[in-house]
């Protein structure tokens, strides 16, 4: 990123402060008189050239370092998931389906494939990603460290390349850090559970006369953890059912002893007796279920927010060589350790065919002459197809034993990364001026390299199981594994049926459930090399210019271990390797040019336009570009806007990826009794439909029940396009004259996002097959049907560039600063206070998702529950809100904040009559915040976040779709889960 002279940069920061602190959370920051510093120039984000102020046309958030201080955060996450048009994604409070990572979503444009559609720099350079899919931790960031924080809204990848379909978020670090500074901060919650702590030292100065300066961060942050069943609302699952019942409290089949659901016909209880469910006493002894039903509890155990601990130490530096050549440094390593956890395995034993077989001789099974009985008189039987041979002392189960494995405890996945990071470069003025004006460069290259470790335990495996049940007598008047190979691996003789040590021995947990293992590599190069300056003078002013040249290659590596490669952890837990590389060279030019100056209505007119040209290692060519201006007709009014063609190439998952192998249920368009339905889906009719499928392996088309579910498989596609996004901003400033401390800003951005990548689901692609009325079409080559019966028994679902995303609303911001001397005269500290009163906010028009263009768009805006909410998807209320604050009175800082969440409405309610919860309430979060500095080297801070204690919203946990919540019955990254809490903190510079 070009970069103007130091003493040009520090009175641009310091300005852009000035401006920044005017409020807590300011959108497009608005230029002000304040002496020198209005003829001074800095970088905007979302631009390269060199502006006198921050009103690019494109709209801007800052947030400075005031902010962060008072909003009590420790990570990057919090503060910035309070701004109206950040979506809430991956948090401290995602637990299942959570990676660690802390990532950022500007308008909930990761719908599809999760894969990031916000670009994350720093200092205005591409920041280094954590996994496979691309995805940057912006808690790798030094939070302490942070100067400002510029959020540029529409695509920006004419400026930084891929990735910034969204928009980019930019972290501008202080680089004139003098002293030694010690830093702390506590927090609890008013359940005096997960404690924070961080501490962090800065050491830094400047050197050679005031050329150089060097700064060194250490940071050390530690997270407690919260469980599910510590909060009423998240206690129990619960789903909506409607009328009369409302919310249900839900619980698992899969229960402790395991359970048995035989159907109608039923099966024999040792008392003669029949029952269609049975379950089993801790001892082993079979009884009916039908009765009390018994079900399992299993949300206590989930992470609400999940534990955390990490080591950060940055280090930069530059040296200013000679007006030419300020040379300059980075260095980062961050380690993460983080941890998420889940209710204990809900096993189904097994999956036939084939099937369970139980040897009655089992020596734990035969001490319980009920369970005997049981088993021999329902399972070994001489039933055609299951058990061949009656009487012979081994029982085949037809049926899975749903079992609850609470004998090996909560299923965890303990997670580590280490990230490091170095970036050199060197920036100055070239040897040459246009009109007397120096022309700037910026060239650096940065490596980047992250390791991630993940530990996956209390997970079960059927065929260690399958083993260990298969025991005899050792001789000694004990029981071992018949199969001599699996003593040797370390097979306890188990008995399955029932509970506690006698059923699974605490010698057989280890073999039963080994532990896993699965690590992910990324590596990144990038050089870059960016100039700046004028072209020539017009009447208005100088045509200036930013032209560049970037190179850059990712590259991931995932190696799962033999047990996750074989599946034998079960679906969700069998994956395939990944691995693999691209590189990109890419070319760009901007240009901004004044138009008209100082003219009646026409106060100033300007025209911006960019291009980036770039060839891919996988995709090939893309390009993207954007134009705009905006118009100032009198002075404190302006309107803008701007058009942009933004482009995303696939990352290395979304190209490489292994098969991961899950388990959907889905509709066979060739089943019979849905053949007609198929025929409204595609256009065909019944007979075309037919005769394809008998040409695809069905016997019968007129006659044929297809499973309602199969294995399925997702995978890389290396066949993938680049994505592509048209983004449409425009909006005005008000700043008028004569009222210098008022501002006021809107702006409309509409972005629509085609070509998308994303997984296309198992029904969707096997119509989309039938439509093709072609064998040899990319989605029927992912279907693989019995070539006896013609039931599916594989559907892969590669990813493809089918998707589309809209997102269209209004960000807005009015700003007062109030000087109270002003107001009651210059009395006291009255004569050195002031307050800025801030308030911003976001609605949304249109957020829709479309898997396929013959899929019809879902409409998320508002919603919850109906596939808008749940594992891995959150919820987008219509509006947010926050207002802020702020009184700064000498040594004392204070700051109340209002966060207003718009409600949601239930995707159900015009199809199920009363339901318990057809909306949520509008919610709303009170924090208070203060700073007081004892002297001029020590500050105090205190905050209360959640005054009030608000509980989230139920939505429910969503077994039925209607509900939508994921692992707290709610959505926990987007209302507060955690309740009242307090941080303290101090802050000494030596």
């Amino acid at each position: 990123m070009s970069k103007p002279t130091k003493a040009h940069m520090r009175k641009g920061l310091l300005a852009a402060s000035a401006l920044a602190s005017a409020t807590a959370f300011s959108l497009p920051a608005i230029a002000q008189d304040d002496g020198d510093a209005v003829d001074d120039t800095i970088i905007v984000t979302g631009s390269r050239i060199p502006r006198s102020d921050l009103q690019a046309s494109s709209p801007i958030s800052v947030v400075n370092q005031q902010d962060i201080t008072l909003s009590g955060s420790v990570l990057v996450e919090d503060f910035l998931n309070e701004l109206p048009q950040i979506a809430p994604e991956l948090t401290s409070t995602t637990n299942n389906g959570g990676t660690g990572a802390s990532t950022v979503d500007l308008r909930a444009l990761n719908a599809l494939s999760g894969s990031p559609r916000t670009l994350i720099l720093v200092n205005g350079r591409r920041f280094m990603s954590s996994d496979e899919q691309g995805r940057i931790d912006v808690n790798n960031i030094p939070s302490a460290l942070i100067q400002r924080v510029e959020v540029v809204t529409g695509g920006a990848s004419s400026i930084y390349g891929s990735d910034a379909i969204a928009g980019a978020v930019n972290f501008i670090l202080k680089d004139d850090f003098e002293g030694v500074e010690l830093g702390g901060r506590y927090g609890f919650t008013d359940e005096s559970d997960g404690d924070t702590y961080n501490v962090n030292l800065t050491i830094g100065g400047d050197f050679a006369d005031g050329r150089g300066n060097a700064v060194v961060f250490a940071d050390y942050y530690n997270r407690g953890e919260i469980r599910a069943g510590a909060r009423p609302f998240s206690e129990f699952a619960m789903d909506d059912i409607g009328a009369p019942n409302g919310f249900i409290t839900l619980g698992s089949g899969r229960i402790p002893g395991g359970q048995l659901n035989l159907g109608a016909a039923g099966g024999i209880l040792p008392d003669s007796s029949t029952a269609s469910t049975i379950k089993f006493t801790p001892d082993g002894t079979p009884i009916s279920n039908d009765v009390d039903g018994e079900s399992f509890n299993f949300q206590p155990e989930n992470y609400l927010q999940t534990p955390s601990e990490r080591f950060l130490i940055f280090g930069q530096s530059h040296y200013e060589v000679s007006r030419h050549l300020d040379a300059y440094m980075e260095v980062s390593y961050a380690n993460n350790r983080n941890e998420q956890q889940l209710a204990q395995d809900a096993n189904d034993i097994t999956d036939a065919p084939p099937f369970l077989q139980i040897p009655l001789t089992n020596p734990l099974i035969a001490a319980n002459a009920d369970l005997v009985t049981f088993l021999s008189q329902n399972f070994d039987t001489g039933a055609a197809g299951i058990d061949d041979v009656a009487g012979d002392g081994i029982a085949n189960l037809p049926v899975t034993l749903a079992r609850r494995m609470v004998e090996v405890g909560p299923r965890r996945t303990d997670r580590e990364t280490d990230a490091f990071r170095i970036l050199l470069g060197g920036r100055g003025d070239l040897p040459f001026e246009t009109n007397g004006a120096p022309w700037q460069y910026d060239a650096y290259y940065s490596y980047a390299r992250t390791n991630t470790s993940e530990i996956l335990a209390a997970y079960t495996s059927d065929i260690r199981i399958q083993r260990a049940l298969q025991a005899e007598p050792d001789g000694l008047g004990g029981a071992q594994c018949i199969d001599p190979a699996a003593r040797a691996g370390g097979c306890v003789p188990i008995r399955l049926f029932g509970e506690g040590e006698s059923s699974l021995p605490a010698a057989a947990l280890a073999y039963i459930s080994p532990t896993a293992i699965q690590v992910t590599e990324t590596e990144q190069h990038i050089a870059s090399v960016s100039a700046n300056g004028e072209l020539f003078q017009v009447p208005a002013g100088a045509v200036q210019t930013a032209i560049g040249f970037e190179y850059r290659s990712e590259a991931a590596d995932f190696r799962p271990d033999l047990l996750l490669q074989t599946g034998e952890l079960g679906p969700g837990n069998d994956n395939d390797p990944t691995s693999g590389s691209f590189n990109v060279w890419e070319v760009y030019g901007e240009t901004l040019v004044p138009i008209v100056e100082g003219q009646p209505f026409f106060e100033r007119v300007e025209l911006e336009a960019a291009i980036r040209f770039a060839d891919y290692s996988t995709v090939g060519s893309a390009v993207s570009f954007g134009g705009g201006g905006s118009w100032t007709p009198v002075e404190g009014f302006k309107i803008r806007g701007l058009f942009q063609r933004a482009v995303r190439a696939p990352n290395v998952a979304e190209l490489f990826e292994g098969f991961v192998g899950d388990s959907p249920t889905f509709a066979d368009p060739c089943n019979t009794a849905g053949q007609a339905g198929t025929a409204a889906a595609t256009g065909l009719s019944i007979a075309q439909i037919q005769a394809f499928c008998m040409a695809q392996g069905v016997p019968d088309p007129t006659n044929f029940q297809g499973d309602a579910q199969v294995l399925g498989t997702t995978s890389g596609n290396p066949n993938l396009t680049e994505e592509k996004a048209n983004t449409w901003t425009v909006g005005m400033v008000i700043n008028p004259p004569s009222m210098p401390n008022f501002s006021a800003v809107v702006d409309y951005y509409n972005i629509t996002l085609t070509d998308a990548i994303d997984d296309v689901n198992a029904t969707t692609t096997a119509n989309l097959c039938v439509q093709s009325q072609d064998l040899n079409n990319f989605f029927c080559q992912g279907i693989t049907r019995n070539p006896f019966n013609g039931q599916i028994i594989r559907l892969d679902q590669p990813r493809v560039n089918l998707g589309a995303e809209e997102r269209e609303g209004i960000d807005w911001e009015i700003r007062y600063n109030l000087d109270l001397a002003d107001v009651f005269g210059d009395r006291g500290f009255l004569s050195n206070a002031n307050i800025d009163f801030a308030h911003l906010g976001n609605y949304t028009l249109t957020n829709t998702t479309q898997s396929t263009p013959d899929s019809p768009p879902t409409d998320c805006n508002g919603i919850f529950g109906g596939g808008c909410t749940g594992l891995g998807d959150f919820a987008q209320p219509e509006w947010r809100l926050t207002n802020n604050v702020t009184l700064n009175a000498g040594p004392m800082s204070f700051r109340g904040q209002v966060r207003v969440i718009g409600g949601l409405t239930n995707a159900f309610v015009s199809t199920i009559p009363d339901l318990a919860a057809p909306d949520t309430p509008i919610e709303t979060y009170l924090d208070l915040a203060t700073t007081y500095d004892v002297t001029e080297n020590v500050r105090l801070l205190a905050g209360i976040d959640n005054v009030f204690d608000n509980e989230p919203p139920i939505i429910g946990f969503g077994f039925t779709g209607r509900g939508g919540g994921a692992d707290a019955n709610t959505d926990p990254s987007l209302y507060d889960v955690i309740g009242r809490r307090f941080f303290v903190g101090a802050n000494i510079r030596f």
